[in-house]
């Protein structure tokens, strides 16, 4: 996995110019598992409430696009991103960049092209605030249809509208993602899910 995320991300295997970093792995049996030592990185884990909200958000750029290449690019997805599996490096030199390292890229994944599909045009959805498409998309593309009549299909798709909508009025308003529950929008669409 390591290869791969190394030439997805790079030219040539040169890391160099990136400010995103996958160890090099040099041997790897089913027990052992030799790489790159990473020096001069601290988890991310001690930036998550750093006061420093201009580092914070620093740090976040790259990050939401490595992921968002991953997905939508790559389509080969490291499944185990959390921040005890990304170090900051720090690199010094004249503008003091931060080089994000990811870790333990033993758990990915890729999705089939019509889950890919999916994914897009759902997310496209979102993002063009248009949630009761997004709940729609749900409902027609869902492996397990649960909806058994068309009204109860039309109120999956309008509360899905809902929580799309009160998502972008949120970030209207000069909130950022930071400070929007994502978990708790999830749990809704979700409660949802049960419901229809």
């Amino acid at each position: 996995n390591l290869q791969r995320f190394r030439s997805n991300f790079y030219k040539r295997d040169d890391p160099s110019s990136s400010l995103l970093f996958f160890p090099k792995p040099y041997k790897a049996t089913p027990q052992v598992l030799m790489e790159d030592m990473i020096e001069n990185a601290t988890p991310m884990t001690h930036y998550i409430h750093h006061p420093d909200t201009k580092l914070r958000r620093e740090l976040a750029n790259p990050l939401l696009r490595a992921f968002l290449k991953m997905v939508f690019l790559d389509n080969f997805v490291h499944c185990d991103l959390h921040a005890g599996n990304v170090l900051v490096q720090h690199r010094g030199g004249a503008n003091g960049e931060n080089a994000i390292v990811f870790l333990d890229a033993g758990i990915a994944t890729s999705l089939s092209k019509q889950d890919q599909q999916n994914l897009m045009d759902l997310f496209r959805a979102v993002l063009l605030n248009d949630g009761n498409r997004a709940g729609r998309l749900m409902v027609e593309r869902a492996k397990y249809k649960r909806c058994s009549t068309e009204e109860e299909a039309a109120a999956f798709a309008e509360g899905v509208g809902a929580i799309v909508s009160e998502f972008h009025d949120a970030r209207s308003k000069g909130l950022t993602l930071g400070t929007i529950r994502i978990g708790t929008l999830l749990s809704r669409v979700l409660d949802l899910c049960r419901v229809y």
